[in-house]
């Protein structure tokens, strides 16, 4: 199977993405998705007493879990890439297909993405490690990063 791989990966010219380049990305994804977080629920802490700012504290993190997977699954399904991507000239592609992956891999590999996250970003570092440089979400998903920078 591994073999198999290279070999349409070899085929094809694809070149996995750089794991600098995917953190570039992550980070530019970041601090999007965390101005808009900040831009919705900025206000919920305005003047309340501790349970009102413990409320809107699990208000964020729903939003924000929410917000975080959808971005990831919509932006893979549609372009294959989020903006930080886009940016960084990578993108996901579907291991099998070598095309965008669609829905229901795309929001698997959103919703596996952000428990690697929660479980300190144990997901992320197992590609430092893949010899196709795939976290659990790529895992999981069947889905690679690649280099579309020409």
């Amino acid at each position: 199977m591994q073999n198999d791989l290279e070999y349409r990966l070899f085929k094809e010219e694809i070149r996995l993405a750089p794991i600098s380049k995917r953190a570039f990305a992550f980070i530019i994804d970041k601090v999007l998705l965390s101005l808009i977080v900040f831009a919705a629920m900025g206000d919920k802490f305005e003047g309340k007493t501790l349970e009102g700012v413990i409320n809107a504290l699990n208000q964020t993190i729903v939003f924000t879990t929410l917000v975080e997977i959808t971005y990831q699954a919509v932006f893979t399904k549609l372009y294959g890439a989020t903006l930080g991507k886009m940016l960084l000239k990578i993108r996901v592609i579907d291991s099998n297909t070598m095309d965008n992956p669609q829905f229901a891999p795309s929001l698997l590999r959103g919703s596996v993405r952000f428990l690697g996250e929660a479980l300190f970003y144990l997901g992320f570092v197992w590609a430092f490690f893949d010899p196709f440089k795939q976290g659990w979400h790529d895992k999981f998903a069947k889905t690679l990063v690649v280099d579309v920078a020409s």
